[in-house]
């Protein structure tokens, strides 16, 4: 395989968190691919965000799970579950999950990603949904593993 021309590179350090990213681009890569690529440097760095703004986000996990328990996957839910997000005990559970109250709003921006995750919704495509879209393109075991087509980390 030809050498890279150019790179997109993901790296960061924070604390004892370190993630890096990097796709090598050739001249016949797919922007697909770099697509994908961004899909996996969203979905590393997401769950970070809530971790430094220290939300609990295992209790918005498991209030999720309560709230969608039994629903039917899809959007035809979502009208029954929205207006639980105006309960009182669901706004004090938010609350109750952030160190700073002032992270409220991202707490609930949370509950609600987790709650259409819970209905099989997607806000954003998650690198799982684009494999499955388009199965030639593969992440390897290692994240950014070579392929015959994916991720041509180097």
């Amino acid at each position: 395989m030809d050498e890279p021309k150019e790179y997109i590179d993901f790296m960061a350090r924070y604390k004892d968190w370190i993630a890096i990213k990097r796709i090598g681009i050739r001249d016949g890569t797919d922007p697909k691919e770099v697509s994908l690529y961004l899909a996996t440097v969203k979905e590393s760095i997401e769950p970070k965000f809530y971790r430094f703004l220290e939300i609990d986000t295992r209790a918005l996990d498991e209030l999720a799970d309560s709230m969608t328990k039994g629903m039917k996957k899809g959007y035809e839910s979502l009208g029954a579950v929205l207006p639980k997000m105006k309960d009182k005990s669901v706004k004090d559970a938010v609350l109750k999950s952030c160190k700073d109250p002032k992270t409220r709003p991202m707490a609930e921006a949370y509950l609600f990603s987790r709650i259409l995750a819970n209905l099989d919704i997607e806000a954003f495509t998650t690198s799982k949904t684009f494999v499955k879209m388009f199965p030639e393109y593969k992440i390897s075991k290692k994240g950014m593993g070579k392929g015959s087509k994916g991720l041509s980390g180097v």
